[in-house]
Order: C-alpha cells, then structure tokens, then sequence
C-alpha cells in the first residue's frame, strides 16, 4: 500500500483563494506592534540572572551531539552569546539516525533535547540537514507584578482594534 498526502501546494492554494480586500484584519505592522508591546511589558517583570545549570546542560548536549557526529560524518558548531545569555547550536549531517541499539547514545540525546529546549528547527542546508537548537542559558526572576497593566494593555487593544473594524465597516 502507498498512500501520500501532499500539503506542498496548500499556501498557494489558499493565497489564490482569499483576496486581501475581502477580509478585515488588523493591519500586520500594528499586528506585530501588538505583540511587542504586550512581550515587553511581560518581560518587564523579570529580571534575568545567567545560569551555570543552562550552561552545563548545554555543554552535555554539545559534548554528545558531538559524539554523534564523530560516528554519522557531521558537525556541531555551538554559538553562545554571553551579553544576552542566549546560544545557538546546531547539528550538520547528511543524515540522522535514531534507534535503541545498545551503546548508541543518538535516541537518548534526541529525546532530551526535545524534552529541554523549546525551539528546535530543522531544515536542509546544502543538501545535509540541520538541527537547529535555540537556548536560553538564564534563569528568570520575577522581580513585580505587572498582570493588571497587561490586562488593561490587551483591553485597550481590543478596543483600538474593534474602532478600526467599525471604521472600516463604515
């Protein structure tokens, strides 16, 4: 049995279906506006101290994913960044192979990082993939409460959008 589901297509799809003019969305500069604020106002509340903990788990999963790379033909480049406390790393093969054969460490190490790290992207770059693993090597405090300015934030941007679509309406 062969059976494909082909979704390649699906964005032009719905482009070619949907014309701009016939919806009324927010416009995507104030859209994005939008979300800056809020973000900001969020993170306003924290105060961001590095992390020697981050740091060493980072460290195990180079250590290891370059283990896997020794073994697969691939390479690992590991990018930290200390003003921001933030690191990229990623994994570069023409392929990756997981299984639970017995002193083969890729499942456990794929597992984790799945399990630690909230963004991790693949893609095919110059015909090997790549892994992709975005962290955060910092613990957040929460120094002050701002969850009323936050509410009243989203409240006035209801507002600000529902005026625009009535104007729009009109």
């Amino acid at each position: 049995m062969y059976i494909e589901i082909d979704y390649t297509k699906m964005e032009e799809i719905v482009l070619a279906e949907v014309k701009a003019e016939d919806i009324k969305v927010i416009p995507p500069a104030r859209f994005f506006e939008e979300i800056y604020e809020q973000s900001a106002l969020y993170q306003s509340q924290f105060e961001r101290i590095a992390s020697q903990k981050e740091k060493a788990k980072l460290l195990w999963f180079f250590n290891n994913l370059s283990e896997i790379a020794d073994a697969h033909g691939g390479r690992v480049i590991l990018d930290t960044d200390e003003k921001s406390n933030t690191a990229v790393m990623k994994f570069i093969g023409k392929s990756m192979f997981i299984n639970d054969v017995p002193y083969n460490i890729s499942r456990e190490v794929f597992t984790a990082i799945f399990k630690y790290y909230d963004e991790v992207h693949f893609n095919v770059v110059d015909g090997n993939v790549q892994m992709t693993i975005f962290a955060h090597l910092y613990d957040e405090i929460k120094v002050c409460d701002k969850s009323e300015e936050i509410r009243e934030l989203r409240k006035r941007q209801r507002e600000r959008r529902a005026k625009e679509r009535n104007q729009n309406d009109e």
